[in-house]
């Protein structure tokens, strides 16, 4: 691949990254909004995780294009999340967009069916498995 092709797609990535970023922000004021309203907000929250998946199996494309030396740190690190088998957080806040910080608090205080996370003792850090996140979002139609 010759330079100006790279520099082309770096540029490109680069730019797709500031309308991520644009994007998570602008889910996080929705999530916020449609949390504040009981009702059936769970289609748009799912459409929102699937879009952003997209995206970024897109930039992880453009970014695998490139030669090692080459490729973007940040798109790396979203790589790196989605192959995780554990998750903090803030790496699950990252990946679903529907799952923000806030409420993720909520969905893992409920009484009947919540979100399972393992926690050795009460106020210390919170781990997720990422492949009952996954189950547990497809059972309440967050996926």
């Amino acid at each position: 691949m010759n330079k100006q092709a790279v520099k082309d797609i770096q540029e490109l990535i680069e730019y797709l990254l500031k309308i991520r970023e644009r994007e998570l922000e602008q889910n996080e004021e929705n999530n916020y909004i449609i949390n504040s309203f009981p009702g059936n907000e769970y289609d748009l929250q799912k459409e929102n995780t699937k879009t952003m998946q997209r995206f970024e199996e897109r930039l992880i494309t453009l970014n695998n294009l490139l030669k090692k030396e080459e490729r973007n740190n940040e798109v790396l690190e979203i790589e790196k999340i989605q192959a995780r088998k554990f998750l903090s957080p803030k790496q699950l806040a990252e990946l679903y967009t529907d799952m923000s910080l806030s409420s993720q608090v909520t969905y893992r205080g409920r009484i009947h069916d919540p979100l399972p996370h393992r926690q050795k003792a009460p106020r210390k850090k919170i781990t997720y498995i990422a492949e009952e996140v996954e189950i547990w979002m497809e059972n309440n139609n967050k996926h």
